[in-house]
């Protein structure tokens, strides 16, 4: 859940950057599985962000082909094979919707690749609906979404609703200053 500003700084493709992902998830998840869901994460954030995904239905095989064979790589590869446009409820009954990162960042995946079709707000909405782990799947996938999306686009009423949302902007913003600074240096 925590792992996403790493997106903004690090490229999941490079050896030191996985190595840092890995560091990062084991403060609390001293697991392989974790590691790739953080991984997993990660990638689908800097593919928002850099425009490798636009929000169509692909970024499930986008993660899966990115991370190592692991039961996250499996159960995202499950999910991605479904048929139709199933719901967040529908895929989160079938897979599982717990905290334990082989059912929550698959969903959270499944999740954010709706947004284009539901708008954020509904997405957000499915996820919840759906039960289980909501605080950290609806986190992931609104991290996702709300990449791809920019900020302009999530919906003020939500927002204004975060306690120290102005405060939270300005370290955002701080934030991303940072890194486009430190990107252009290299």
């Amino acid at each position: 859940m925590r792992i996403a500003p790493l997106a903004f700084c690090l490229d999941p493709k490079q050896s030191e950057a996985r190595r840092i992902i890995r560091d990062v998830s084991r403060i609390t998840h001293h697991s392989e599985e974790a590691y790739v869901g953080a991984l997993a994460v990660t990638i689908a954030i800097k593919a928002a962000g850099e425009q490798l995904w636009t929000g169509d239905p692909t970024l499930l095989a986008l993660v899966a082909q990115a991370i190592p064979d692991s039961k996250v790589r499996d159960r995202i590869s499950a999910i991605n094979e479904l048929s139709g446009d199933r719901s967040v409820l529908e895929v989160g009954l079938s897979f599982g919707n717990s905290g334990h990162v082989v059912e929550s960042v698959p969903l959270a995946l499944y999740a954010a690749q709706r947004v284009a079709s539901l708008g954020f707000e509904a997405m957000i909405s499915e996820v919840l609906h759906t039960g289980g782990d909501t605080d950290t799947i609806a986190s992931i996938s609104g991290q996702i979404a709300g990449t791809l999306l920019g900020g302009k686009a999530l919906p003020r009423n939500l927002i204004s609703q975060v306690d120290q949302s102005g405060f939270i902007k300005s370290i955002a913003s701080q934030f991303a200053v940072t890194v486009v600074r430190e990107s252009s240096r290299r």
